[in-house]
């Protein structure tokens, strides 16, 4: 006896069977034993999974392809090209059903990251995944309010054209926002990044931040500035207090970066309480002749203290993926094999009966 059912478990009535529904075939199976005056049976099912092409050998398979690449350098944290193809058509394309070949989109003018993300969640899809191309910072982040302060993204890569300098004022209490500005971010105040716990990655050319990044401090946040593409001459500017909380890192290209500028930022950032997992990473292509050493503070000498809280590289794969990027770019290509692809299981059932043996 075989029953065949459909992918919700259900038995299938239709006569003849429609074969793309067929998910399962159900196999009764009756193992009859006898001895003098006595006899018994032995009844199971057996039961086979039907994937979704064995019943289909004039369909083709589609498979999805994933192509890592290793080692990213600075040339590959920046966007060259930018996306044509708009956050609203993707949303399209996803309410569709069309599995789009990537993730990436650009925003519309007055459209709002964060409820592209709740979009995506709704979706029961992961926002991390996504990456958005903002024209405009102050715009799609912030609501277009000169004070960006808590502001998130809600998951996804945000990526700031070239030259965005719109957001100007305070950036306080930013939370869950991943972001890369290809360019110089100017803000006032920096207060209490990552306080609400969500990680968050802000990668960007330079930094300036004419007042504190206190209060708080940073926490559990990655703060990257990579420099410029040329010279030692990239802005790294806290102009007043600097304080680095739990998880979170400040890391710099050291070998992009004005001396006076890392000098400035070493005198003077603290250490929330002098007992945080904080860390500031950097890179440089020779550890030996560009040292990054922390100055003597209370009990703890320089050596001590720079063993504690700074760490150097010379490996620019090994500085970013300990500055929370992930140094794997997938590539994700969907293909049509050619060749049909039909599974033809074959099961056996070999039964073994000894009629000298009592069945019990």
């Amino acid at each position: 006896e075989i029953i065949e059912r459909n992918a919700a478990g259900a038995v299938i009535t239709h006569s003849p069977p429609l074969y793309d529904s067929i998910r399962a075939l159900e196999i009764g199976l009756v193992i009859e034993g006898k001895t003098t005056g006595s006899s018994k049976q032995l009844k199971g099912i057996f039961s086979v999974e039907v994937p979704e092409t064995f019943l289909s050998a004039d369909k083709k398979l589609t498979v999805q392809t994933v192509t890592k690449t290793e080692n990213l350098t600075y040339n590959n944290i920046f966007y060259s090209t930018w996306p044509t193809k708009t956050c609203e058509s993707l949303k399209q394309d996803i309410t569709a059903k069309v599995t789009p070949l990537l993730y990436d989109c650009l925003m519309g003018t007055g459209e709002q990251v964060k409820d592209f993300a709740d979009w995506l969640k709704n979706q029961k899809l992961d926002p991390a995944d996504f990456t958005v191309f903002t024209p405009s910072l102050k715009e799609n982040i912030c609501g277009g309010k000169a004070n960006c302060n808590s502001a998130e993204s809600g998951g996804v890569m945000v990526v700031a054209r070239p030259g965005d300098a719109s957001l100007l004022g305070n950036m306080n209490n930013l939370n869950n926002a991943n972001l890369i500005v290809d360019g110089h971010l100017r803000v006032e105040q920096f207060q209490n990044p990552g306080t609400k716990s969500d990680s968050q990655t802000i990668i960007m050319r330079q930094l300036t931040v004419s007042k504190h990044m206190h209060g708080q401090g940073l926490e559990n946040t990655n703060l990257l500035i990579l420099g410029k593409a040329t010279g030692a001459d990239a802005a790294m500017n806290f102009m007043d207090k600097v304080t680095i909380g739990d998880n979170g890192r400040v890391c710099f290209d050291l070998d992009r970066i004005k001396k006076a500028d890392w000098e400035a930022f070493r005198d003077k950032v603290d250490f929330k309480n002098n007992n945080t997992t904080g860390q500031i990473i950097y890179f440089t292509e020779n550890l030996a002749a560009n040292p990054f050493i922390l100055p003597k503070d209370g009990s703890l000498s320089a050596a001590e203290r720079t063993k504690l809280y700074v760490q150097g590289y010379d490996n620019y794969t090994n500085f970013l993926s300990s500055c929370g990027v992930n140094v794997s770019q997938n590539i994700k290509e969907i293909t049509d094999i050619p060749v049909p692809y039909v599974t033809d299981p074959d099961f056996d059932l070999d039964v073994d009966y000894n009629p000298e043996t009592d069945i019990n």
